[in-house]
């Protein structure tokens, strides 16, 4: 399970993610090469949870997930469009 999907509130009828979480991610995705946290950016992009939707920047964390070993990262970034 990502860690996007976990914290997932938007079913749950609570707000979207909080600009602290989204900076949570970016701290662990980027500099400790978390792949997880690279899967989470990537759904936050692609879905526009808290921000703006961005399929590009989406990708790219898909694929970086993806070079580290992390299955639905590099199935997500052989399927977006």
């Amino acid at each position: 399970m990502s860690i996007a999907r976990f914290n997932d509130n938007s079913q749950a009828g609570l707000k979207p993610f909080a600009a602290n979480e989204l900076n949570y991610y970016l701290k662990a995705a980027t500099p400790l090469g978390y792949p997880d946290a690279q899967f989470g950016l990537d759904e936050i992009y692609e879905r526009g949870r808290g921000v703006k939707r961005y399929k590009a920047a989406a990708l790219s964390w898909y694929r970086l997930a993806s070079q580290q070993g992390h299955k639905e990262g590099k199935t997500k970034s052989l399927t977006i469009r």
